[in-house]
């Protein structure tokens, strides 16, 4: 495919493509693995990278030879979003209640319960609101990163975040009666 695509560029256009590529595919692969934590995943995000950026060849190359790279590396941080995305990993419930939060007042709440009743109470919630405080606590993400996953603002992302805590500790202090 990679190949069908590229005959559609000129002779000079596909040296810039190649030059790109064999310049910056380790540092994009790097930024995919630490998303992805999986080496065929950040192989696959890397690679849709590139088609996306052919596919925007026009506006990327316009750019300064300094704002390549970093456009570059945020389309690859997208394409390992969407990865993520479609995967929707889940978290072992050991890992999410091993990770500890900013909030004093959280961690402690949270310590209060088992690991049962932790792992029951999160099976009731919402999958939405069990994927934000998995990427929130499980995998330590910034609301900022949670927001550009989930395609939403990032005040949203931490009122939602609010939220699903208060449905958490409801329902642990459901289950804890």
């Amino acid at each position: 495919m990679l190949f069908l695509v590229l005959c559609t560029f000129s002779e000079d256009e596909q040296v810039w493509i190649e030059q790109l590529f064999n310049e910056n595919h380790t540092l994009l692969y790097k930024v995919s693995y630490q998303l992805l934590q999986s080496e065929t995943d950040a192989e696959d995000a890397v690679a849709q990278a590139f088609l996306n950026i052919m596919e925007h060849f026009e506006k990327i190359s316009q750019l300064p030879r300094r704002d390549q790279i970093p456009y570059s590396v945020i389309i690859a941080k997208n394409a390992s979003y969407d990865i993520l995305r479609k995967k929707k990993k889940m978290i072992p419930v050991e890992e999410f209640y091993e990770t500890r939060t900013d909030s004093g007042v959280e961690e402690a709440f949270f310590e209060k319960f088992k690991k049962e009743q932790l792992a029951v109470a999160l099976e009731h919630l919402e999958e939405n609101d069990r994927t934000l405080l998995m990427f929130r606590f499980g995998r330590n993400m910034s609301l900022k990163d949670i927001a550009v996953l989930m395609g939403i603002s990032e005040e949203t992302a931490k009122k939602r975040s609010q939220r699903a805590i208060k449905k958490l500790k409801k329902k642990l202090e459901e289950i804890e009666r």
